[in-house]
């Protein structure tokens, strides 16, 4: 049996786990303000459940319910890390701009356009998407920004920063 190649053990410290640690973090922050909210419901029906007012199957729909809406985000997530977060990674490594700061603006841009290419992408010939849906689009363009500038800045806190610290760049 060969041994395993020492570079895969550096991609997988460098790039795959802070990759997947900021994933599931970035998830969990995006879908709080559902589970925020469904949890203390949750709980109740559990107390609900020992008096005998509620079934059991109404409190595990319930945390199903909580757990694939953490599940979609994360597939938004990962799709948008994938095809813009990786890409601005690359791209600040070439230009040795790497900073905080503008992870976290490419983030919250990157993180911003993806309602907008969404809308263009689902509106049909007829232009379909009218000005009654635009305050949607625009509460859904300021919080997937906000989400995107705080995934840009787990992925620098996880995985650039301390690559940087050990390569002697600037941090």
């Amino acid at each position: 049996m060969r041994a395993q190649p020492m570079y895969w053990r550096g991609f997988l410290t460098d790039w795959v786990w802070p990759f997947a640690k900021t994933a599931v973090t970035a998830a969990v922050c995006a879908s709080s303000p559902f589970w925020v909210i469904a949890l203390p419901i949750a709980l109740l029906w559990a107390i609900g459940l020992i008096f005998g007012l509620a079934s059991i199957d109404d409190v595990l729909g319930l945390f199903l319910l909580i757990g694939s809406a953490v599940a979609c985000v994360l597939a938004v997530l990962l799709a948008g890390m994938v095809c813009i977060g990786i890409p601005v990674t690359a791209y600040f490594v070439r230009r040795g701009g790497e900073s905080k700061h503008a992870y976290k603006l490419a983030g919250a841009l990157g993180g911003g356009a993806m309602p907008l290419l969404v809308t263009i992408a689902l509106t049909d010939e007829s232009g379909g998407v009218g000005l009654e849906s635009a305050p949607v689009i625009a509460f859904a363009m300021f919080f997937c920004a906000a989400v995107g500038a705080i995934t840009a800045t787990l992925w620098w806190q996880n995985a650039r920063k301390p690559h940087l610290e050990t390569v002697g760049g600037f941090a």
